[in-house]
């Protein structure tokens, strides 16, 4: 631990960027814990690809925890506070949450990647067990690893840099390991894989989302269409069946006044007053011509 006490040196634009980031770190941690929480209780770990966030998600708080702990600190103090055995068992817990997130990076993009192209084979290539295989190998190997290269004395050690005003972290400063890293043989393969899995999978994991969004608003539409079309044909068969409706009413109406007019004329007591007023018209026709016709006769019998 450095015995140069510097803490009159700190400035405004220090405890700024402290604030934010220990900020960043806190909200780090709280967010993936809620996720954490939210898997747990809703009982989301039946699917493979819930257990490869939740690992992600243990794995992004204890990268929380190691900066907030152990790298944002010196921001403030101008000096490391804490011991060598604790910056030890800091980069062990950081290494390997550092391994875990970029192999369940990897994971999730690949994952996601065969649920859309082989969707019909999904359940069949990934399973739940295979999946609690992989994390669990991931976390065995890589924590393993760290602890070895712990005891052997060949733990790549990170720590804020008080050549860069605690502002960064790096390599730890005149370090025996300088000349031979192991950890660039191990993790920058590790590294170089991820990157290459993220540059080919999520472009394609895009295209395929974009497609199936397209085929999907096809679909809506077709099926719009043809409601139109079912609705309009429905529409011109009610409107068929309401004027076969009326036609029926109005030559159901026209027959009633016809059968109506037709009792009215052909009633015995109408038929009694039409024979009496024939029979007064035939008297009254008979009384005017019979004068007539005698006078006629007379005039003919005298010539």
């Amino acid at each position: 631990m450095s015995t140069t006490n510097s803490t009159d040196r700190v400035s405004v634009v220090d405890v700024i960027i402290f604030i934010g980031l220990e900020s960043l770190g806190i909200c780090a941690i709280l967010g993936n814990l809620a996720l954490i929480i939210v898997l747990l209780n809703n009982k989301y770990l039946h699917r493979a690809s819930f257990i490869l966030m939740l690992n992600l998600a243990i794995a992004d708080v204890i990268h929380g925890f190691v900066t907030t702990c152990h790298f944002y600190p010196p921001i403030l103090l101008k000096e490391m506070h804490i011991g060598e055995m604790a910056v030890r068992l800091f980069n062990i817990a950081d290494w390997t949450a550092w391994a875990i997130t970029l192999t369940h990076m990897s994971a999730i993009c690949l994952d996601r990647l065969i649920a859309i192209i082989l969707y019909g084979r999904y359940n069949v290539l990934v399973t739940v067990q295979r999946i609690k295989t992989f994390s669990l190998l991931c976390w065995a190997v890589f924590l393993s690893m760290n602890i070895t290269l712990f005891f052997l004395q060949a733990c790549c050690m990170i720590r804020p840099l008080e050549s860069l005003n605690y502002y960064s972290f790096g390599y730890a400063e005149n370090s025996k390991n300088d000349n031979f890293n192991v950890y660039v043989l191990v993790y920058t393969p590790v590294e170089i894989l991820t990157i290459l899995i993220l540059s080919f999978s999520n472009p394609i994991t895009l295209v395929q989302l974009y497609r199936r969004h397209k085929r999907k608003i096809a679909l809506r539409q077709q099926g719009t269409t043809k409601s139109v079309s079912t609705s309009s044909s429905s529409l011109l068969k009610q409107q068929r069946s309401q004027w076969q409706r009326n036609v029926k009413k109005r030559d159901s109406n026209e027959q009633s006044k016809f059968f109506r007019l037709r009792s009215t004329f052909t009633s015995p007591s109408r038929i009694v007053l039409v024979n009496k007023y024939v029979q007064k018209c035939r008297i009254v026709t008979m009384a005017v011509t019979l004068p007539r016709m005698t006078l006629i006769t007379k005039i003919e019998t005298q010539h």
